[in-house]
């Protein structure tokens, strides 16, 4: 199977990719393409939105379609951002200029 990115769109966290040969195209459809969207939410927390767009002319085939591979690379991406946050080291608070010490030479 082949993919081509139709949209990368670093800025909003969108990318689009599009079957162009094989996969589901060697199974009767027209057109297949993967919607991956990242949408920031309050703090540290993000939702992932995939959608799946396709066309094809048997209907009964529209059931061989499924989100649950997107779905288990959203749960390996949660895990890693996890992973990640939990690796950071805890960042002391900075000094304003009031609390800062000011060392005199004795």
């Amino acid at each position: 199977m082949k993919e081509k990115f139709i949209k990368i769109d670093n800025e909003n966290y969108i990318k689009e990719a599009e079957v162009i040969e094989g996969g589901f195209l060697d199974h009767g459809f027209q057109n297949y393409v993967v919607r991956i969207e990242i949408i920031g939410k309050a703090g540290k927390s993000s939702v992932i939105r995939s959608t799946i767009e396709f066309e094809v002319e048997d209907a009964s085939k529209a059931s061989s379609v499924s989100t649950s591979g997107l779905a288990a690379i959203a749960e390996a991406v949660i895990k890693y951002m996890k992973e990640q946050r939990s690796a950071e080291p805890e960042q002391a608070p900075k000094q304003t200029s009031d609390e800062e010490t000011i060392q005199r030479p004795k």
